[in-house]
Order: structure tokens, then C-alpha cells, then sequence
């Protein structure tokens, strides 16, 4: 069987942008590129394992989810600072407050350039994936005031519960 890896791309546009990097890998079924099932990750991983699979590629907290539940490497693509300050700077342009959803493995050293953005962001730290709802119904009177960032999961269930958001 040939090597095969999977990478669960947060947007249909990062499915693509990931895509044309292995163009070759992915016609010849070496890479397998997925839109992450938001609400349905846990068993799109189990899926791709099933498939023969032998490594998953993804971010954050998902990363973190999936390895407690798999056989095999998860790899995890790590948020930067630079991830973070984009978002600000796409989220900035709401001209509202910004909530940003951050999993407690993404480190955004926030303290040391926060006077240099001038935007106000509230950070709310989450461990596991099942707080985020939770993180957000704090905010649901100020649904229509704010802007959330966040990866992948907490950015679709801040979607569905009608906040303005954006991608890290």
C-alpha cells in the first residue's frame, strides 16, 4: 500500500491552497486533502484511519482531540503569531471588540504586542473543544458587538449561533 496522509484544511479554500502544494502527491493518492467536518471531526478521523490512513495532518485543538483517539501520528500545523495578527487585522475591519477563541496549546504572547495593534481582543482559553459553547453563550447578548476569531471549530459553532467571525 503506498504511503498515505491525510490533512483536514479548515476552509475550502485552504483545501485548495493545500492542494495545489501536492498536486502530484494527491492525483497519485498519496495525500488525501479534506475540508474538516466541523461538527463531525472525531469520526472524520476515525474514517481516514479506517481508510489507511497513516498519518493525519490538522491544527490545534482538533490536533489535540484526534491524538487521544487514534492509532496513528497526528501531526499538528502550529498558529503562529503572524495566524493570529492577520485575524485581528481582517477581524479589526468590523470596527468592533474581538473575541478570540484561543485552545491552550497556541501560545499568541498577546502581553508583549497588544499596545501595538490597537484593537481591543479578549482572549477566552479553552481545553477541550466541548468549553467552547459554553465560552460563548457569556457572550451571546453581545453576539451583534462582537467579532470572533478561532480555528476551525469554535469558529463554526460561533458561525452557527450567529456571531461575525473569522478564520486563524
Amino acid at each position: 500500500m503506498k504511503t498515505l496522509i491525510a490533512v483536514l484544511a479548515l476552509t475550502e479554500e485552504m483545501k485548495d491552497d493545500v492542494t495545489s502544494l501536492f498536486e502530484n502527491e494527491v492525483e497519485k493518492g498519496e495525500i488525501i486533502i479534506e475540508v474538516l467536518q466541523h461538527f463531525n471531526w472525531k469520526q472524520q478521523g476515525l474514517l481516514l484511519q479506517e481508510k489507511g490512513v497513516k498519518a493525519i495532518v490538522t491544527r490545534s485543538g482538533v490536533f489535540r482531540d484526534l491524538d487521544k483517539i487514534l492509532k496513528i501520528p497526528v501531526v499538528q500545523l502550529k498558529v503562529n503569531t503572524f495566524d493570529i495578527l492577520n485575524a485581528i487585522k481582517k477581524a479589526s475591519l468590523f470596527q468592533r471588540p474581538i473575541l478570540f477563541l484561543q485552545w491552550d496549546g497556541v501560545d499568541s504572547n498577546y502581553e508583549e504586542w497588544r499596545a501595538f495593534i490597537g484593537q481591543e481582543v479578549t482572549i477566552e482559553k479553552f481545553s477541550e473543544t466541548d468549553e467552547i459553547e459554553n465560552i460563548l453563550s457569556k457572550y451571546e447578548n453581545k453576539k451583534n458587538a462582537i467579532t470572533v476569531i478561532g480555528g476551525g471549530v469554535g469558529v463554526s459553532i460561533a458561525n452557527n449561533k450567529g456571531f461575525e467571525t473569522v478564520f486563524l
